[in-house]
């Protein structure tokens, strides 16, 4: 189960004891500007959604989404690991390496000279 904040009033609406565990999580794990997604577990461990890699509990990962992930009691917390481009000049052009898990800006004319200022979220 994948939950957003539009659907977080609801979830504590309907089990109470999970909404403070999920208001903790909000507290306990920084977002740093980035999307989180909350996994449901069922075990003593934690798969991975993206990897179904299997992590012990109260580790953390980074998965080939460029996602940074914790095992705590009952779910999986990801983030994700980068900022994404918003404001840029015009003739630049925001490009993702997956590989290092951030986004190059780089000029829409000749894509080897990169472009310097910019912000993200």
């Amino acid at each position: 189960m994948c939950l957003t904040q539009a659907r977080l009033h609801s979830v504590c609406f309907l089990n109470q004891e999970l909404c403070v565990r999920l208001v903790w999580l909000l507290i306990a794990f920084p977002l740093l500007e980035s999307a989180l997604m909350i996994y449901s577990k069922n075990s003593g461990h934690c798969v991975d959604h993206a990897d179904r890699t299997v992590h012990r509990l109260g580790s953390r990962w980074r998965n080939s989404d460029c996602q940074i992930c914790q095992c705590l009691h009952t779910i999986v917390a990801c983030r994700n690991s980068y900022s994404t481009p918003q404001v840029y000049p015009d003739d630049c052009i925001a490009v993702f390496e997956r590989d290092n898990c951030r986004y190059r800006l780089q000029k829409k004319s000749n894509p080897m000279v990169e472009c310097q200022k910019w912000r993200g979220t």
